[in-house]
């Protein structure tokens, strides 16, 4: 790629500057002293004084002049290498726009910390990152065969049939490597960790090799989906509806929207997964983009058998039904044992996540803050869940008794008492005690929580997931959550035909149980799609959320922005304010909100903390 263009004849440095006011998130103009002009470009890292303080800045852009009336500061330090090119700055403008936030928190979530060392050795990254492209470029061409290189993309939105190996790889990467083929550059965005020994320096690396262009695939989490490459061709984003994909930190942006805005004209986008989420529908539904679906006899043969074991099953078993491993999901476990390795998924982290008085069964709660007491481990005292405080001598305020019990079984207590139900090796896999790697387990029994079961060579030959309704209602959306955490680990089970069993214990909604043993999740979205539809509900419409220290303001600002909104609703929420309005008028009333930010931080009146497609069923508890 070429060199940035250097500041040769611009002396003036025009920059973004780190500040959370949103009165300055505007451009601040810098003189280019001699000594950097020949290494100052548009993105690069400076340093300039602001205010009496050194702070960080990126260049937006350069030029000749300046309306500033009096004499300019001179930026005081610049990176070796610029860290954004003007594409990306343009990306990180647009983002802000989109979600009523500044230029500068996207550009801070965009770009990893920079390095020094990596910055002075940027041309000798080139050798590496290209062999391990090709190498990479080749296994893949082996492994799914060369027909990925013409497959039909463009803009997709993929239900993928069950594959053991826990990802549709051929639909994610037919369009970056098609891409890669033409010489342009290929994003793959995924949920989980690629590899939790990256440092600082490798990060910043592959970030400057990926921006140069000496790697044309690039794989990696949430914020890859804003790598800038040189190019683009495709992006593909795996499970887009894991929670993971939402950006917690101003302004907000989820992954999937920011690949949608960088699908210009030519750019393939794949939104793949086992369960599309139902704002990946709306695209569809919206003709943006298609939708493409496995035939039935595909997925025929590579589901497994899918049982979901209800109260009324768990009763004609008697008592030992009611236990949280009920008979008949035992016989799947103790058969499939036979086969191969078995899953049991647990969908509570930690030991316990509840103690109760052992005498009254009253919820034991603490002394201090009065949350609920848990157990986080096996030999810990009962802990609060929500300021940490330990109870050596907890006694029950209604009854006075000192034993506790425990209740809401978490995946360790599980784990110690199927050690305790078999001779077989029992392995745990959470984050609190470390994920296990895909294909280390070959046999025995994994004890995991949803997100964390390994891929194993060939499949497990049965899984049981304890208590599968505890996530399946709730707020908005949790019937879908729970099908795309159950279905993502019934894709890691073996087909029927080779003895593959999913059990899932607990009752259901009949339009989750329905996709769930047929595996025909779409019409489960589709479902969704139309209730929401008919409540005017995201992703039908677009939702932001304004709060401030004082509801009054936030309230008023809110109401300003949706005056000349035809059909927006306007609604009180602690805090501030809840805005609905078609997904057409929310652009002008995130402007407006905008408009609303910067007035109050310039006077002084208070931050207002503006939030465009708020999740709205965790705010009002859909």
């Amino acid at each position: 790629p070429a060199s940035p263009q250097a500041a040769h004849a611009s002396a003036v440095a025009r920059v973004c500057i780190d500040s959370p006011l949103p009165h300055l998130d505007r451009p601040f103009d810098y003189a280019v002293p001699e000594k950097l002009a020949d290494r100052i470009a548009v993105g690069s890292r400076v340093r300039v004084r602001f205010a009496g303080r050194l702070v960080s800045a990126v260049v937006t852009e350069l030029t000749g002049s300046s309306d500033f009336d009096g004499a300019l500061t001179p930026v005081h330090h610049c990176s070796e290498i610029p860290s954004y090119t003007p594409e990306a700055i343009a990306l990180g403008r647009a983002v802000a726009e989109r979600c009523a936030g500044s230029l500068w928190d996207v550009l801070r979530l965009m770009a990893p910390p920079r390095v020094a060392a990596v910055e002075k050795r940027a041309d000798s990254l080139a050798g590496a990152a290209d062999g391990a492209y090709a190498s990479a470029l080749a296994r893949a061409v082996d492994r799914w065969g060369a027909e990925l290189t013409t497959a039909e993309v463009g803009r997709r939105v993929v239900q993928s049939a069950p594959d053991t190996s826990g990802v549709d790889a051929p639909s994610v990467l037919a369009g970056v490597l098609q891409a890669a083929a033409r010489g342009e550059s290929g994003i793959v965005v995924v949920p989980a960790v690629v590899s939790h020994d990256d440092g600082p320096q490798r990060r910043f690396g592959a970030y400057v090799a990926a921006m140069r262009g000496l790697a044309r695939i690039i794989v990696g989490l949430r914020p890859t989906v804003m790598q800038p490459v040189p190019s683009l061709g495709a992006i593909a984003l795996w499970d887009d509806g894991s929670g993971v994909y939402e950006e917690p930190h101003a302004p907000y942006a989820h992954a999937r929207t920011i690949a949608a805005m960088r699908a210009g004209e030519g750019v393939d986008v794949c939104l793949a997964g086992w369960t599309p989420s139902v704002d990946a529908f709306a695209l569809v539904r919206h003709g943006w983009a298609s939708l493409v679906e496995p035939s039935r006899t595909a997925v025929r043969e590579a589901a497994p058998a899918v049982d979901v074991l209800t109260s009324e099953r768990r009763e004609s078993a008697g008592g030992a039904g009611r236990h949280w491993m009920p008979p008949e999901a035992w016989r799947a476990v103790t058969r499939g044992l036979d086969a191969g390795p078995v899953a049991v998924v647990v969908p509570r982290a930690g030991f316990a996540t509840a103690v109760l008085c052992a005498r009254c069964r009253e919820r034991a709660l603490c002394e201090v803050c009065e949350a609920p007491l848990g157990q986080p481990t096996a030999r810990a005292l009962p802990t609060c869940i929500a300021c940490g405080r330990e109870h050596r001598d907890w006694h029950c305020p209604h009854c006075h008794g000192s034993a506790v019990a425990r209740a809401g079984l978490g995946v360790e207590a599980i784990a110690e008492q199927i050690g305790a139900m078999t001779r077989e090796p029992v392995a745990v896999s959470s984050a609190a005690s470390g994920v296990l790697e895909d294909g280390s387990v070959g046999a025995g029994i994994v004890v995991a929580t949803p997100g964390a079961v390994p891929a194993v060579d060939g499949g497990y030959a049965a899984a049981v997931v304890v208590d599968a309704a505890a996530i399946a209602s709730g707020e908005l959306g949790a019937e879908l959550e729970a099908m795309r955490r159950w279905l993502a680990v019934g894709a890691l089970v073996r087909a029927r035909a080779s003895g593959g069993r999913l059990v899932l214990i607990g009752d259901m909604p009949e339009r989750v149980r329905m996709a769930l043993t047929t595996w025909s999740p779409i019409r489960a979205v589709e479902e969704e799609y139309d209730e929401r539809a008919s409540l005017s509900l995201p992703p039908v419409t677009r939702a932001a959320t304004v709060l401030a220290d004082d509801p009054r303001q936030a309230r008023s600002a809110a109401q300003g922005a949706v005056d000349d909104a035809p059909g927006a609703v306007l609604a009180e929420i602690e805090g501030g304010a809840l805005i609905l309005a078609s997904r057409g008028a929310m652009g002008a009333i995130a402007l407006r909100l905008r408009a609303a930010a910067v007035s109050a931080s310039a006077e002084g009146a208070g931050a207002l903390r503006v939030r465009i497609d708020a999740p709205l069923g965790r705010l009002l508890g859909l």
